[in-house]
């Protein structure tokens, strides 16, 4: 029989788990997306947001399981200047890569 273990990726032979499987079994574990610890959001006077380091879970849907990511922290983009007239509310957000 295969190896199921979470963490042990599939050899030449198909033992072991694939992403997929991977990913379902950390919903399991983390059924909810959000912030596990760390990424808070900072505004700076230089038109970016600086974000700590942190660890959180996110999904790409209820099909594809669950992924837990790390980001190392640092400064978003330079945002354009709000407008006086419409006041408007920025949005940050993290897409774990595959």
């Amino acid at each position: 029989m295969a190896n199921r273990s979470l963490g042990t990726p599939q050899n030449s032979k198909g033992e072991g788990l694939d992403a997929p499987t991977h990913r379902q079994i950390i919903k399991a574990l983390y059924p909810n997306t959000g912030v596990i610890t760390g990424l808070t959001v900072k505004g700076q006077n230089t038109l970016t947001y600086h974000i700590d380091p942190g660890v959180g879970v996110a999904s790409r849907g209820g099909a594809d399981g669950n992924r837990i990511y790390y980001y190392s922290g640092g400064d978003t983009p330079t945002i354009s200047p709000a407008d006086a007239a419409n006041p408007r509310i920025d949005t940050i957000w993290i897409k774990p890569q595959d």
